[in-house]
């Protein structure tokens, strides 16, 4: 059975991420395995802060508010400044670092099992259940 979910926003409580990263980095999850099948969602916020990594899933992003900054590329040369209503998207594998000057920013990741899943996910459809 499908069903539509509502995240006031209100309600919403955020979590510290990264706490090496310097400045402010915090999440609150939304979406994930306790209510998907296949997609990982939530709202993210980068201020001063610094966060490298390999992307170990797809995703996409629209930014909310601030400045949502993304470095990649060869030697982090490639700058993505990001601002209200911008999307960007990162395929898997994409070597980054996540920055932002009070940036708030919507997710949405698949699979929904990144954090656990080691194997490709190359070939792979998302199932149209949720």
């Amino acid at each position: 059975m499908t069903k539509a979910l509502h995240f006031k926003s209100e309600d919403m409580v955020f979590s510290q991420m990264h706490s090496d990263a310097g400045g402010q980095a915090s999440y609150c999850p939304l979406v994930g395995p306790e209510n998907s099948r296949t997609i990982d969602a939530g709202i993210a916020i980068y201020d001063d802060c610094s966060i490298e990594r390999t992307t170990n899933y797809d995703e996409a992003a629209v930014v909310l508010s601030g400045t949502y900054r993304i470095l990649t590329g060869e030697d982090y040369s490639r700058v993505i400044d990001a601002k209200f209503g911008d999307v960007i998207w990162l395929t898997k594998g994409t070597l980054l670092k996540y920055l932002g000057d009070k940036a708030k920013a919507f997710y949405a990741r698949y699979p929904v099992d990144w954090r656990t899943r080691s194997e490709s996910i190359e070939g792979l459809k998302p199932l149209t259940e949720v």
